[in-house]
């Protein structure tokens, strides 16, 4: 039959051109769903909607190309056979002949054509896709994993602990006294050093460390296949590397140190569980003063180093020596001068609002703890009133700076109105904001403002909560604001916790009094 010596486009290549088509179009469509699980710009996802649609489009051409074209050359079979049926008359078969096959030669190089145009653009899709899949797993800032990208993996490394065992370290990473870094240098020299600081994590990593920004000024980074035996040599070289690191920023060469927290997957717990011991031996870093990593063993935090090589910062004031078992108190004589004001560069209360919104959001979705706590000045008013309002702003901003030596980095010291402060500690639970509280009301007993041949010793009072599930921003401030209103009728140097059913007053050690 004439149709057998027609040239035609090989249905094989049509087939895997259009299956690659369909795979493109697979692939939008989990990469949108992907994308409406996150919280990015609308921007965003209307640039995912958009190629989608043009895959789906492609798909969709190419398709009523290739159905075309079947179409076509299902006339032009059928002409050869009624010419081979009818025979030759008038000698136009060959005629005839020519002309089909010439029609399907035409249809050919046609489809060809419009295939080699939809291949093009699918591989244009396919690299946007790629790109944006990318993006999504990157931080802007420093061009590593971000938070999006850490959840997903250590959820991987967690599903495949429960399935076979395989144990993973988690280290959380902290810039010692960042703030107060921001505070004198700049936020872009900051953000300089945020930069830096991720490039040595990732030098110093191996290829299967996964190095994550984890927000602001912590990173993480997940260790598969490790234990904490064979995890410390990684945490003292990052903490070494940074330590020993120059950062450069419009000429001027700056230095930060860091601490880490380390802790390993054990027993049944869970992310949370792992993520809080993590968090506690970061906190202990805090305790032994900073330039230190700790390690978790599900009991307690044990140092990995000792003393630290590098002073904070220019900080506020000089901390104390603290050993981990007894409570941080600043001494009386270290009370900070007021050169530079402390109360001025702490937040308001929005800036503290949102971010207590974010963290909820955050602690919900991992079931990580989250706490608050409220502080008022006893008797500020009546002080003000007494001495004048500059003293006030002393009385303030020599709280600040002690409440700041306190806490670590990654909480948050805000101003909440008048004679009171806002204090957020992610990743603590109700019973370690309660020892916070105390630390703060210990400290701030021992600070001594000299008045010419008089001494005003201060105290405060203070209210905690803890956010538990379903719990907005709102309902978690009302419970602390409840505990504090409680504590300010009790008396000065008071303490109460609004435990999520009532507020309960905190047995103290050693109440202090105005």
């Amino acid at each position: 039959m004439f149709v057998n010596a027609v040239p035609a486009l090989p249905m094989v290549v049509i087939d895997l051109i259009f299956g690659g088509v369909m795979l493109a179009a697979g692939l939008a469509v989990g990469w949108v769903f992907f994308r409406a699980g996150s919280k990015n710009s609308r921007a965003e996802s209307e640039r995912a909607r958009d190629a989608l649609n043009e895959v789906r489009e492609l798909a969709s051409n190419v398709a009523r190309d290739v159905g075309a074209h079947s179409s076509r050359m299902q006339v032009a079979t059928t002409e050869l056979n009624d010419i081979q049926a009818n025979g030759d008359e008038s000698g136009q078969l060959s005629d005839a002949v020519l002309k089909t096959v010439a029609d399907m030669l035409a249809a050919n190089e046609q489809l060809e054509s419009q295939l080699a145009q939809a291949e093009e653009r699918l591989k244009k899709q396919a690299a946007e896709i790629e790109t944006h899949l990318t993006d999504a797993r990157t931080d802007k800032l420093t061009k590593i994993n971000n938070r999006r990208a850490f959840d997903d993996e250590i959820e991987n490394l967690f599903a495949t602990w429960k399935q076979e065992q395989r144990s993973f370290g988690l280290y959380m990473i902290d810039v010692d006294h960042f703030k107060k870094f921001n505070d004198t240098h700049g936020h872009q020299a900051g953000d300089e050093v945020l930069r830096g600081v991720a490039r040595v994590l990732k030098q110093t990593a191996k290829e299967s460390h996964i190095v994550c920004r984890y927000g602001g000024e912590e990173f993480a980074v997940l260790l598969p296949n490790t234990t904490v035996e064979n995890g410390r040599a990684f945490a003292e070289a990052a903490r070494k590397a940074i330590g020993d690191a120059m950062f450069s920023f419009e000429g001027v060469d700056l230095r930060v140190t860091a601490s880490i927290g380390l802790a390993e997957i054990t027993g049944e717990e869970d992310i949370a569980s792992l993520i809080r011991r993590a968090d506690e031996a970061l906190y202990a870093c805090k305790e032994a003063g900073r330039n230190n990593a700790h390690y978790h063993n599900g009991v307690k935090s044990l140092p990995i180093t000792h003393a630290p090589k590098q002073t904070p910062v220019q900080p506020a004031a000089k901390a104390p020596e603290k050993s981990p078992s007894t409570p941080a108190k600043p001494e009386a004589a270290a009370t900070p001068s007021i050169p530079t004001p402390t109360l001025d560069r702490l937040p308001g209360f929005e800036t503290f609002s949102n971010e207590l919104r974010r963290r909820i959001s955050e602690a919900q979705r991992f079931g990580l703890p989250i706490s608050i706590v409220v502080v008022n000045v006893d008797k500020f008013a009546q002080l003000v009133s007494k001495f004048g309002q500059p003293i006030g702003d002393v009385m303030l901003d020599t709280v600040a700076q002690y409440l700041e030596i306190l806490l670590r980095d990654m909480d948050l010291l805000a101003k909440y109105d008048n004679g009171r402060f806002a204090i957020l500690l992610p990743g603590t639970p109700l019973e370690n904001a309660q020892t916070v509280g105390q630390r703060v009301r210990d400290a701030v007993a021992d600070c001594v403002i000299p008045l010419g041949d008089k001494q005003l010793q201060l105290s405060v009072t203070a209210g905690i909560a803890g956010a538990a599930n379903g719990d907005d921003m709102q309902q978690v401030v009302d419970r602390a604001e409840g505990a504090l209103a409680e504590a300010r009728l009790h008396g000065c140097g008071s303490i109460f916790v609004h435990d999520g059913k009532q507020c309960l007053e905190l047995e103290l050690t050693s109440p202090a009094t105005a």
